[in-house]
């Protein structure tokens, strides 16, 4: 029976329920604090031209796979089976990589709401979102989180425009001009290297993420290209309205860092119910946003370290694989725990750290998927290869020349295969 398949509408619904978490807009908030006032416009910018050149990617597959076809028919057609299980255990990294992301914008967020330390915050967001993945059996988190992010985005409009109207363009244009100048200086290398390091994290975690891909085969044929462009424009309008509202948050004074601007920005709303309201609308994505990764991480656990050979040894697997699953958040937690202890990382500074890996899957996977022949276990290798390579360099040469290293050497290595079975 011929599965059915979604509009432009619902597909994008989708999309952007998936991609606006709390951990994305605390990134733009912390890049307007650090470069200025244009990186929540280059960010909102570089998210949708990922959107853009992921609709096209799939517009041209589209073109050579036909009928009802899923993610892992896909994985078959394209990559040998030690290639297979190799990509999948990539993206289970990169799992790990986003999830720690979404824990530290947990403990700031808990930082801004109740002055929580920043530790102690990242433990207990952690505790409490591994809890209702316990609990949770029914995914509710996912499927409400589409209402969610909708009222989110109608709160945003209703204390933007509530700002401008008590307070005027033109105050606070000044009160910005005379607190913080500097945020409205054009900064050339800055800006463009958070820019790239987005569309990278973007495109890179589009191009990994099976989700992604499962709404490829779930949109019309015809409606793949103007959902994806929607869902890039929409997506948009997130990070930039929440950069705004920051900007009538700071144009009275000074402010330490993103922890002290989130703290008088939730503490700056009056009316205790609309208070709590914005707070749990936020907490709400921000928990089912790292659930959503989470799940995601765990079921691919399996397929990535072992396979299926009979009834009795699948029960065992599977306790095996529950069993692994509970090491690996645990070791996530404990982990990061030290991590944020020890190195006290910015939201920003871990964006830029998973940026590396991120731009290192971009060539090898575009040309593994567009190529007609399968592909051999070269492309994981030439991801790892350009990922160790992209680190190194990032300790002793900074970002900026990580990033451009990477790209190079990934897509010359395809390059250097593509006349063969890459």
């Amino acid at each position: 029976m011929k599965k059915q398949k979604l509009g432009t509408g619902l597909s994008s619904v989708f999309l952007i329920a998936r991609w606006i978490t709390g951990a994305l807009l605390l990134v733009s908030v912390e890049a307007m604090i650090r470069i200025g006032v244009l990186s929540g416009l280059g960010f909102a910018l570089a998210g949708m031209s990922a959107f853009l050149i992921f609709g096209l990617l799939l517009r041209a597959l589209r073109k050579r796979l036909y009928g009802d076809v899923s993610y892992q028919d896909l994985l078959d057609l394209t990559y040998d089976p030690v290639s297979k299980i190799w990509m999948i255990r990539l993206f289970c990294l990169s799992c790990i990589l986003i999830l720690y992301i979404h824990i530290l914008a947990g403990a700031i967020f808990l930082y801004a709401v109740v002055g929580l330390n920043i530790v102690i915050g990242f433990l207990l967001f952690s505790l409490v979102a591994f809890f209702i993945v316990y609990i949770d059996r029914k995914g509710l988190m996912t499927k409400y989180n589409v209402y969610a992010v909708s009222l989110l985005q109608f709160a945003l409009i209703i204390f933007l425009v509530n700002s401008f109207m008590i307070n005027g363009v033109e105050p606070i244009y000044k009160g910005i001009k005379l607190y913080h100048p500097y945020l409205l200086v054009y900064e050339n290398k800055s800006l463009y290297i958070f820019i790239i390091a987005s569309f990278t994290v973007m495109l890179g975690k589009m191009l990994l993420d099976p989700y992604m891909w499962q709404s490829l085969f779930r949109t019309d044929n015809t409606k793949v290209m103007t959902a994806f462009s929607l869902s890039g424009v929409i997506w948009a309008t997130f990070p930039i309205a929440f950069s705004t509202l920051i900007l009538t948050i700071i144009h009275t004074g000074g402010f330490e860092n993103i922890n002290t601007v989130l703290y008088r920005l939730f503490h700056r709303i009056d009316i205790p119910g609309l208070k709590v309201i914005f707070i749990g609308l936020f907490l709400f994505i921000m928990l089912s946003s790292f659930i959503n990764e989470l799940k995601k991480l765990l079921s691919h656990l399996r397929l990535a370290f072992y396979k299926n050979k009979g009834e009795q040894e699948s029960r065992v697997e599977g306790l095996k694989g529950l069993k692994r699953g509970i090491f690996i958040t645990i070791l996530i937690v404990f982990g990061g725990l030290l991590t944020t202890w020890y190195l006290q990382p910015s939201i920003i500074d871990v964006f830029y750290f998973n940026s590396v890996f991120f731009a290192s899957v971009c060539a090898p996977i575009v040309i593994a998927v567009l190529r007609t022949q399968k592909s051999t276990r070269f492309v994981p290798l030439i991801i790892c290869i350009s990922v160790a390579t992209g680190y190194i360099i990032t300790i002793f040469w900074g970002i900026t020349t990580a990033l451009i290293a990477v790209f190079i050497i990934s897509t010359s290595l395809c390059v250097l295969r593509v006349g063969r079975n890459i």
